[in-house]
C-alpha cells in the first residue's frame, strides 16, 4: 500500500455558555458556567465530539489582609464511534482493481487522546496577602488531573504544582521581589509493537499480539525561583534579575516479553528505567534606561547565562 493523496482535514465548531454569579454579600461572590462544546471533523478517528463542563468559582476578600479565589473545573468529553482508520481512501488500496496486500494500519484499540474520550478535573486555589512595611505575598496551588479511558495510547496525564511570590516597594523609587515555584507531571503512555504483517487489526491478533504490549511512565519534576530590583537613579532607572531553573525528567518502563523491543537481544541490558535527564540554568541580568527624549529611550544592559544538561 502506497499513500496516492492528501488527507484532507476540516473542523466545525458549535459552542454554548451560560454563566451566573452570585454576590453574597460585599466580600464573598459565587459563579458557575457550563459550556458545551461540538466538533465536526472529517477523516479524523472520532467524526464528532462533544465536551460538557461545569466551572466553579469562589472570589473572597473576608479579612481586610487577604484576597482569594478558587476555581474547579470538571470536564468530560465524548463521541460519535470510534474508527481507527479512517486514512483508507488516501492509499493506494482505495483504488479499482488494486491487488496488492492488505495489512492493518495500526491496531483498533490505540486512542488517539485529542478526539477520543476524557474525563478532566482541574482545580485552582490563589490567595494575596497585604503584609506590614509595603509588602505583598502571593500564593498558588494549582492541579490538573486527565483520564483518557484508553488502553493503547495517552492514558494519564497529571499535573500539580505551586508558586510563592514575595514583593516589596519600600519606596515608589524602589521595587523588589522574589519567587519560587514547582511543579510535577506525570504522563502514562501504552502501546504494543507488530508481530507480523497480517490485516488483523485487534489487539492480542496475529498483528499485534499481548506478549508485545508495553506501557511508559514519564515523570518531570520542575523547580524556579528568583529575584529582582528595579531602583530609580534620578532619570534613569537601574534593574537587575536572577533566575534559576531545574528540572528532572525520568521515565519508566515495563513490557511483557523481548518481542515489545525494537532490538529483542536488548532485554538482559534493560532496568525498567532511563537514566535520568536533569537541567539546570542559572541566569543574571542588570540594566540602565536612559530617558533620551520624551519618546526616546536608551537601555544598556548585559546578560550572563550558564546551563547544563545531563542525559
Amino acid at each position: 500500500p502506497t499513500r496516492i493523496r492528501n488527507l484532507p482535514l476540516d473542523r466545525e465548531l458549535h459552542q454554548f455558555s451560560a454563566g451566573v454569579d452570585w454576590r453574597l454579600d460585599d466580600r464573598n461572590t459565587l459563579g458557575a458556567t457550563y459550556t458545551f462544546e461540538r466538533t465536526e471533523r472529517t477523516h479524523r478517528e472520532v467524526a464528532t465530539t462533544k465536551d460538557n463542563s461545569i466551572k466553579l468559582n469562589w472570589y473572597s476578600r473576608t479579612l481586610d489582609w487577604l484576597t482569594f479565589r478558587a476555581n474547579y473545573t470538571w470536564l468530560r468529553r465524548t463521541g460519535s464511534e470510534y474508527d481507527y482508520d479512517p486514512y483508507e481512501f488516501t492509499f493506494s488500496s482505495s483504488l479499482p482493481g488494486y491487488t496488492g496486500g492488505d495489512v492493518a494500519h495500526t491496531v483498533s484499540a490505540l486512542r488517539k487522546y485529542d478526539v477520543g474520550s476524557r474525563t478532566q478535573n482541574k482545580i485552582d486555589l490563589m490567595a494575596t496577602f497585604i503584609l506590614p512595611r509595603e509588602m505583598t505575598l502571593y500564593a498558588s496551588v494549582r492541579g490538573d488531573w486527565n483520564d483518557y479511558d484508553a488502553t493503547l495510547g495517552r492514558r494519564a496525564y497529571d499535573t500539580i504544582g505551586g508558586s510563592l511570590q514575595w514583593e516589596w516597594q519600600p519606596t515608589p523609587a524602589t521595587v523588589a521581589s522574589a519567587w519560587y515555584g514547582y511543579d510535577r507531571s506525570d504522563l502514562d503512555i501504552a502501546n504494543v509493537n507488530d508481530a507480523a504483517l497480517t490485516p488483523d487489526p485487534t489487539l492480542g491478533g496475529a498483528t499485534y499480539p499481548d506478549a508485545n504490549r508495553w506501557w511508559i511512565d514519564d515523570r518531570q519534576r520542575n523547580h524556579y525561583a528568583g529575584a529582582n530590583l528595579t531602583q530609580r537613579l534620578g532619570r534613569a532607572t537601574l534593574d537587575a534579575a536572577v533566575d534559576w531553573t531545574y528540572s528532572r525528567g525520568t521515565t519508566g518502563y515495563r513490557y511483557n516479553s523481548p518481542g515489545a523491543l525494537t532490538l529483542p537481544t536488548l532485554d538482559p541490558l534493560l532496568t525498567g528505567e532511563f537514566q535520568p535527564m536533569i537541567h539546570r540554568t542559572t541566569a543574571l541580568t542588570v540594566g540602565l534606561t536612559i530617558p533620551l527624549h520624551r519618546r526616546v529611550s536608551l537601555r544598556l544592559f548585559d546578560r550572563y547565562q550558564r546551563g547544563t544538561l545531563f542525559d
